[in-house]
């Protein structure tokens, strides 16, 4: 479980600094994590774009990897892995005017945790 409600990862990646901040959406209860008895949904905002940098935060700050993340020790429930870009704010390259896209949460993950509540 995050204890924390919001705040900065500093975490460097190959060197480099690193921050994302993140703020904590809500929980699931889930009879399928291994340390907890919840999921945790996170919003994560990278500062910079270091591959993989918001996996290794999750995985090194909070000591618990995305679900799905094979890579880094996510727990597998058979749905891939959980994270996606859901808003996107982006400078338009013309006439410098924010824009912003933006889809609603991914079906599979209101699949996951309506399952989980079950």
């Amino acid at each position: 479980r995050v204890r924390e409600r919001e705040g900065v990862i500093d975490i460097d990646i190959g060197d480099k600094p690193s921050h994302t901040r993140f703020r904590v959406l809500g929980t699931t209860p889930s009879s399928a994590s291994r340390t907890d008895s919840c999921l945790t949904t996170l919003e994560l905002f990278p500062k910079q774009g270091r591959t993989h940098q918001l996996r290794i935060h999750c995985k090194e700050h909070f000591g618990m990897p995305i679900v799905g993340d094979n890579r880094y020790g996510g727990l597998d429930l058979g749905c891939g892995l959980l994270l996606a870009a859901v808003d996107i704010k982006v400078a338009h390259p013309d006439t410098r005017v924010e824009l912003t896209f933006s889809i609603g949460e991914p079906e599979r993950f209101l699949r996951l945790k309506q399952q989980e509540q079950l």
